[in-house]
C-alpha cells in the first residue's frame, strides 16, 4: 500500500472505500482477497492533468491551468524516503532538529556500523543485538513500537479475521516470524493480521498533524534478555510516575496545610494585637469559633449572665487572660449580621480599656 495513504489501512475488511476527494480529483481504494489498490478520478473530466515520478524520484501530481501547476508531491519530509533508516531501523522525524539524529533501532537491534551512524549514515541499518541468543522457544517476546507506518508489507504475510491473542500466538509459534501487527477495526473483535518473516524495512513514527488516523501498533520480537530489560524499564518509568505524583500530592497538601495555619496565626494575633491595644479606633477581631467556646466553656449554662430580646450572654476568658462577656445571637434576632457561612455571631465586651463592639466567630 502506497506509504502515503496509512490512514487506510483499517479499511482492509471491506472490499471498496472512498477516499477524501483533493482539490481536482476523487479517490477509490479497493481491498478484497485478491488484491489492494486505489485509484484517483478527475472530477473534472476536461482538465488536464498528469502524475509522474521525477528524476529525483519524487512522486507528483499537476495539472494544466496555462502552465503545469503541482498540486501533490511526495516525500513530505526525510522519513518518508523508503528505508531511510536502512534495515531494522526506525526513522522519527521530530527528533530531527538540527542536533538529534532522525534514525533509531527497533527494539533488540543495535547500529550495524557505530561510525556511520557517527556521521548520520544508516544506510546499511541494524542487526540483532544477541545474535547466539537464540528467539524461538528461549523465553523471547514482543515489544511494542507504537503509532508506525508498519514495514514493507512485499513479503508480509496477511492472516484474515484473527484476535489480537490469536495474531500474537500466531507469529510466536512460528520461529522465523520477526513482528507483527493486528489491524483491529472498531466495533470488531477478529481483524487483519499482518506477520513479517524477513527484513523490517522502511519503518517510522506517524504523526496526527499529517495523518489524522494514526499510525498501527508493531509488535517486534525479541529475545529473553531484551525483553527483561524492557519490561524492568517500564516497571521503573511507573515507579518514577508514582513518586513524582506523590511528591506533587504530598507538596500540595503541605502548602495548604501552611496556608490555613497561616491564616488561623493571624487571625489570632490580630485579635491579641487588638485586645492589648489601648486604640479606640482598631478595628474589632475576628476570633475562631474554638477559642470562643473555650473562653466561654463551650456556652455552658453556668458561664451564662443574662438573656436579653436578641440572644443569651455569657462570660468568659481568652487565653491572653483578657476577660469577656460573649452575647450569642439567636436565629430569629435582627441584630448584626448572619449568613450561611458563619456559624453565629457573637457580641464581645472586653472588660478594661478596650472597646466594645461586634466580632465574628467563625468555623
Amino acid at each position: 500500500m502506497p506509504a502515503w495513504l496509512p490512514e487506510y489501512h483499517s479499511s482492509t475488511a471491506k472490499s471498496e472505500a472512498t477516499l477524501p476527494s483533493t482539490l481536482i480529483s476523487d479517490g477509490t481504494y479497493v481491498n478484497n482477497h485478491d488484491e489492494v489498490y486505489d485509484f484517483y478520478t478527475l472530477i473534472n473530466a476536461s482538465n488536464v492533468a498528469r502524475v509522474f515520478v521525477d528524476e529525483f524520484g519524487n512522486f507528483k501530481e499537476a495539472m494544466w491551468v496555462g502552465r503545469w501547476v503541482e498540486f501533490f508531491s511526495f516525500p513530505k519530509d526525510i522519513c518518508d524516503d523508503y528505508g531511510r533508516c536502512g534495515v531494522y531501523g526506525y526513522c522519527d522525524s521530530d527528533s530531527n532538529a538540527g542536533t538529534d539524529f532522525e534514525c533509531t533501532c527497533l527494539p533488540g537491534y543495535e547500529p550495524r556500523s557505530i561510525d556511520e551512524w557517527y556521521l548520520r549514515n544508516a544506510s546499511s541499518g541494524c542487526i540483532k543485538k544477541r545474535e547466539a541468543l537464540s528467539m524461538c522457544g528461549n523465553g523471547e517476546g514482543f515489544v511494542k513500537v507504537a503509532n508506525s507506518k508498519i514495514p514493507d508489507t512485499s513479503k508480509a504475510r496477511v492472516w484474515i479475521s484473527l484476535s489480537m491473542h490469536e495474531c500474537k500466538e500466531e507469529c510466536l509459534r512460528n520461529c522465523s516470524c520477526l513482528a507483527y501487527v493486528s489491524e483491529a477495526e472498531e466495533g470488531r473483535t477478529n481483524a487483519n493480521c499482518f506477520t513479517w518473516h524477513e527484513n523490517l524495512m522502511d519503518v517510522r513514527k506517524y504523526f496526527v498533524r499529517r495523518f489524522p488516523n494514526g499510525g498501527l501498533d508493531l509488535y517486534v520480537r525479541v529475545d529473553a534478555v531484551e525483553l527483561a530489560q524492557h519490561m524492568e524499564s517500564r516497571r521503573l518509568k511507573g515507579k518514577m510516575v508514582a513518586v513524582v505524583v506523590t511528591f506533587v500530592v504530598l507538596t500540595t497538601s503541605v502548602l495548604i496545610i501552611a496556608l490555613i495555619c497561616l491564616l488561623v496565626k493571624k487571625n489570632q494575633r490580630r485579635g491579641k494585637d487588638i485586645l492589648e491595644s489601648g486604640d479606640e479606633n482598631v478595628e474589632l477581631p475576628i476570633f475562631d469559633m474554638l477559642t470562643i467556646a473555650g473562653a466561654t466553656n463551650n456556652f455552658s449554662e453556668t458561664n451564662k449572665i443574662g438573656e436579653g430580646g436578641f440572644g443569651s450572654v455569657y462570660k468568659g476568658r481568652l487565653p491572653i487572660g483578657k476577660d469577656i462577656a460573649v452575647k450569642r445571637l439567636s436565629r430569629d434576632s435582627k441584630q448584626g449580621r448572619y449568613d450561611k457561612n458563619d456559624l453565629f455571631q457573637v457580641k464581645l465586651t472586653f472588660y478594661g480599656d478596650v472597646n466594645i463592639g461586634m466580632a465574628s466567630a467563625r468555623l
